[in-house]
């Protein structure tokens, strides 16, 4: 029997595929307890539906971080922050000091899972650090300035 699978089945199959099933185990026990439901042609045409437009959606969102990606590349942002007298930072900047800095100079949102650091920047001046979108990375400048 075909079914769609409404929720994921460990070792069998993950939600939305449509799948070839013994007709015991499909009436006996994953339409009882809801994991799927027959596979009419309806119903077929509906998920593979829901799936192209999925997939429409991620190749616009792909698209839209690879615009960002290449913005972002070679730029500079600055990051004002309070030092001692010879540049050391008293806190290392954040993910989140340089998300905002991103949204106030660039006006491109960035979420701070996508800022990742070669090294803790603890000190002022140019620091390189890699800003990941999807499967498009970039690098950007931070400049640090004392306060």
């Amino acid at each position: 029997m075909r079914v769609i699978f409404l929720k994921d089945v460990k070792g069998v199959a993950v939600r939305g595929v449509i799948k070839e099933v013994a007709d015991g185990y499909a009436l006996n026990s994953l339409i009882p307890r809801g994991l799927a439901e027959q596979a009419s042609n309806s119903k077929v045409a509906q998920v593979q539906a829901e799936i192209d437009s999925k997939q429409e959606a991620n190749a616009a969102r792909s698209a839209l971080f690879g615009t960002h990606a290449k913005t972002l590349a070679g730029k500079s942002v600055r990051i004002i922050a309070k030092a001692n007298e010879v540049g050391k930072l008293y806190k290392n900047i954040t993910a989140e000091e340089v998300v905002q800095a991103i949204k106030e100079q660039l006006s491109i949102p960035v979420d701070t899972k996508a800022v990742h650091f070669d090294q803790p920047v603890k000190a002022t001046g140019i620091t390189p650090i890699t800003i990941t979108l999807g499967t498009h990375k970039a690098t950007l400048n931070i400049e640090v300035v004392a306060k």
